[in-house]
């Protein structure tokens, strides 16, 4: 994805949601650097009411509803689709002249309305669901929790000549150009 092309594509999302200042949309975003760091893109979302929430990194797999809640069902159909071709036809492999029929296929039946209130639903997206994590969902990172045993003696302390840096300011406080930078 480049910036030109992902503004390309926005400018039609923003034609075809009917997106305006007193009609705002919301779009949802993974944190690619197309996204965050296109400071037309932006400012063109902040123009005609678009508000766009990029989801934190590492945390696509429980909140993208694309991801699972779009692609596993295509990825599912695009099989069972392979699979029926290569039956209808023993002894043929699919080439690429039959790849557009049989994904067009398998599309049809994943691109329903209902996946994509189920991808949202699963993810707590809408209907909002403060719980969509549990305890197990952080397990993987309580080893991090684990207290390092104490060899300064050895080593030395690690932050030496390392100075304070004071907390990032609020994004409110930014001038625009430099939040696309962060």
């Amino acid at each position: 994805m480049t910036t030109e092309i992902f503004m390309s594509w926005f400018q039609r999302f923003v034609k075809f949601s009917g997106a305006s200042i007193t009609n705002p949309a919301l779009l949802l975003l993974d944190s690619h650097v197309t996204h965050t760091q296109n400071i037309s893109v932006i400012e063109y979302a902040r123009k005609n009411g678009v508000v766009m929430l990029c989801f934190p990194p590492h945390c696509i797999h429980r909140l993208q509803p694309l991801d699972v809640g779009f692609m596993k069902p295509l990825s599912v159909y695009y099989d069972y689709a392979c699979s029926t071709w290569l039956m209808s036809h023993p002894g043929r492999i699919i080439t690429t002249f039959q790849i557009s029929e049989i994904f067009a296929n398998a599309y049809i039946q994943a691109a329903t309305m209902s996946t994509a209130i189920n991808a949202f639903q699963k993810y707590g997206i809408w209907p909002f669901n403060q719980n969509n994590f549990t305890d197990s969902d952080f397990s993987a990172a309580s080893t991090t929790d684990v207290p390092l045993a104490n060899n300064e003696s050895e080593t030395g302390p690690l932050n030496v000549g390392v100075q304070q840096q004071p907390p990032p300011p609020i994004l409110e406080d930014i001038p625009l150009k430099q939040i696309c930078l962060l």
